[in-house]
């Protein structure tokens, strides 16, 4: 007889009374591990998606760039300087509309948080250098979009004048504006135990669990 067999028989009503708790454990951490896989999953989906409609949009900006006012001529219609400006009109419109998107779903849940700072970092330098597209700037571009297609004060355009202003950094931004379940106040600072346990839930939920298993046969075996 193996000794694994000897520890066996001799701990059997200890291992038969902390079976269910074992069992219980196995199936919560299952369905856990299951529900993140299912949300990694569908942020890598949206960050695809949202990655093909950028790369859409900044290829329509550099055609919209190269463009040049034409006299009708050669069979080609005439292109004016205000239908330029109108075309860098419509072009704002489309890009913070799509800002509109990225951030409903890092609230919802479906972009990850570190690659949304990314994003809105870059808006911050592009508000900041203020280049202009046939003569429409980034600046008169949001402004044209908010009057236009949003006129609707949210937490997208309150975040979009925080990080124009420079009242916050975009991390800060990204916590206040973002998921209810992440964001994080001035005062919580202080309990920083709290605060890792909300940033790593599934390590802090396997850490009380282990915490808890190892009692249980503390006590069975001290019975």
């Amino acid at each position: 007889m193996s000794h694994l067999t000897q520890w066996v028989h001799a701990n059997e009503k200890i291992l038969a009374t902390a079976g269910p708790y074992f069992s219980a454990t196995v199936l919560f951490f299952t369905f856990l591990v299951t529900i993140t896989l299912t949300r990694s999953i569908k942020k890598t989906d949206t960050i695809l998606n949202f990655g093909e409609l950028f790369i859409d949009i900044i290829e329509k900006r550099q055609k919209l760039q190269r463009k040049k006012p034409r006299p009708e001529g050669n069979g080609l219609p005439e292109i004016t300087a205000t239908e330029l400006q109108q075309e860098a009109m419509d072009f704002y419109a489309q890009f913070f509309s799509l800002m509109f998107s990225e951030h409903y779903a890092y609230r919802v849940g479906n972009l990850d948080r570190n690659t949304f700072k990314l994003w809105i970092t870059s808006r911050k330098r592009e508000h900041d250098n203020n280049d202009s597209i046939h003569g429409v700037t980034y600046q008169e571009g949001w402004k044209h979009w908010y009057r236009a297609y949003h006129a609707h004060d949210d937490e997208f355009t309150r975040l979009m004048r925080n990080l124009h202003a420079g009242t916050a950094s975009p991390f800060m931004l990204v916590m206040r504006y973002g998921p209810r379940t992440k964001r994080v106040l001035l005062w919580q600072c202080i309990f920083r135990p709290y605060l890792w346990f909300r940033a790593n839930l599934l390590r802090g939920l396997l850490t009380v669990a282990v915490v808890f298993i190892l009692f249980v046969l503390l006590i069975l075996l001290r019975g």
